[in-house]
């Protein structure tokens, strides 16, 4: 029976990308949450499946501006895919979407607030960030190759966001002081 519900499973997550091109977010983040509450039963956290359908998950939240839980379902789960997957395409996105959600989780002005006024993010998240993104780029990298798109992708991240912050004169750099 167990094989028979994980071919569901799969299945149900080809729906979700359906779902997704349709336009019916709801229906396929619902639908999402639904499979990778399954997979996990099913066959753990270490599973593939259970692992790229968290990826998933990630991007719906991301998409609805969810940025806390799907900081929270990656940072338990990028450890994992580190182990169980190392430099496969589904870790190195996910370690994009974790520092693109931490960054989003500061910048966000919160909905209920009368005066909306850009929030800043924190030279720590700042640092965490690229330090992902930079591991992304170089994942990338001996994953795919210089010209790959996705490769182009991770380095202008990586480089983007240490030229921003070197044009303010923050060094992102780990032992780097902070300005005063």
């Amino acid at each position: 029976i167990a094989d028979r519900e994980l071919a569901v499973l799969k299945d149900q997550s080809n729906l979700t990308n359906i779902l997704s091109s349709l336009g019916k977010q709801e229906e396929a983040y619902s639908l999402t949450r639904q499979i990778f509450t399954q997979f996990k039963r099913l066959r753990g956290l270490e599973d593939y499946n259970t692992l790229t359908t968290a990826l998933n998950l990630a991007n719906h939240l991301k998409h609805q501006r969810k940025y806390r839980e799907a900081r929270d379902l990656l940072e338990e789960t990028v450890p994992i895919m580190r182990k169980v997957l190392g430099s496969h395409h589904c870790t190195i996105s996910s370690i994009v979407t974790l520092a693109d959600v931490m960054m989003a989780c500061e910048c966000v002005v919160p909905e209920d607030i009368t005066e909306r006024k850009p929030q800043a993010v924190s030279l720590e998240t700042s640092r965490a960030a690229a330090k992902l993104y930079d591991e992304a780029y170089a994942s990338s990298r001996r994953l795919f190759g210089d010209d790959h798109p996705e490769t182009r992708d991770n380095r202008w991240r990586a480089e983007g966001l240490r030229k921003m912050f070197q044009e303010q004169g923050i060094s992102l750099e780990p032992e780097a002081p902070h300005p005063t």
